[in-house]
């Protein structure tokens, strides 16, 4: 029986040789290699991270639509609460001149947002102004 074999391809190559072929048939797994990446091996993401994603879009939620929920105003105070603890009705609790420490957390998160957003929209102006001013030829 004269049976022909493809040669094996030299290791160097980076090419799978012919045996190793015959054993991936068989189930063996091929060696890793540089960017192979599998379902297999993708580290799933922990409750931790999911808890910290769903706190993060609640608060942002809260600080684009604080103005539609049923809210304290920022500014105002209530007597007789100054720096009471966290309750039903204030949850975070009121500082010293007695103003719901929660409100102004997310009214404080609205400026932070813009802030943050106005920050974002110059930073890719004046990265696109430089990226154009570097594209411009300029004669000496």
């Amino acid at each position: 029986m004269n049976e022909t074999h493809d040669p094996p391809v030299p290791s160097g190559m980076g090419l799978p040789s012919t045996q190793m072929m015959i054993e991936l048939g068989r189930g063996a797994h091929r060696p890793r290699e540089h960017g192979d990446v599998g379902r297999r091996h993708r580290k799933k993401l922990g409750f931790v991270f999911w808890a910290a994603v769903t706190f993060l879009s609640l608060l942002l939620f809260a600080a684009i639509f604080a103005d539609l929920l049923p809210l304290k105003g920022p500014a105002d105070t209530f007597r007789g609460t100054a720096k009471d603890g966290p309750s039903l009705t204030h949850w975070f609790g009121n500082d010293g001149a007695g103003r719901d420490i929660f409100s102004r957390s997310i009214y404080g998160a609205q400026v932070s947002l813009l802030i943050s957003a106005v920050g974002t929209l110059f930073a890719l102006t004046l990265g696109g102004l430089v990226v154009c001013l570097d594209t411009l030829p300029f004669r000496p």
